[in-house]
């Protein structure tokens, strides 16, 4: 018999996650705005669960999280298919986020990498063309951070190893962003 904790074990993190990040998110929701009214965008990314995340975050961004519409510039580089399997099969699957970021980001935005183990290679070079760009960089991992932890980036390291659980927690903080950049727009 299998001893069932999962949903006590996820609301754990999500509530460690909350008593340890909920300043630096605060600052975030705020830089989010800031870099709208300097003319910039939102751009995040990530594989398999965090290119869902991704997608979810942009999604609530562009059109609207409560009932109101956001509708404020957001793309996420998982979103096109031609474009991913192009720079894929042409170049690596390594290049896939960075060779977008060349593309399409400026040093006016900000960029959301996502990745549990923060050891992704693609998200990597994604955050690292971000940088040498001058975008400000927010890197979502589980606890140990990763590779992304030896860069100079806003790092929102969850309290957990385990993959589900750090996923779970990066959609409540994306949410939580979203609900205090919603309720800046639209009161």
């Amino acid at each position: 018999m299998i001893k069932d904790d999962y949903f006590l074990t996820s609301a754990k993190v999500i509530e460690e996650t909350g008593r340890n990040f909920t300043g630096q998110l605060k600052q975030l929701a705020q830089t989010v705005l800031e870099t709208w009214q300097n003319g910039g965008k939102v751009i995040s990314f990530g594989n398999g669960g965090s290119a869902g995340d991704s997608l979810h975050f942009t999604t609530e961004l562009v059109a609207r999280f409560g009932s109101q519409p956001i509708h404020q510039p957001a793309i996420s580089l998982a979103a096109n298919p031609c474009t991913v399997t192009a720079v894929a099969n042409d170049w690596s699957f390594d290049e896939l986020f960075s060779r977008q970021i060349k593309a399409l980001g400026t040093e006016r935005d900000i960029y959301f990498g996502l990745t549990t183990s923060g050891n992704s290679e693609n998200v990597y070079r994604g955050v690292q063309q971000a940088l040498e760009m001058g975008g400000r960089v927010v890197g979502f991992t589980g606890q140990s951070g990763g590779r992304l932890k030896q860069l100079e980036i806003d790092l929102i390291a969850i309290p957990s190893a385990v993959t589900a659980h750090v996923q779970e927690a990066h959609i409540v903080c994306l949410h939580w962003l979203c609900r205090v950049i919603d309720t800046a727009l639209n009161g």
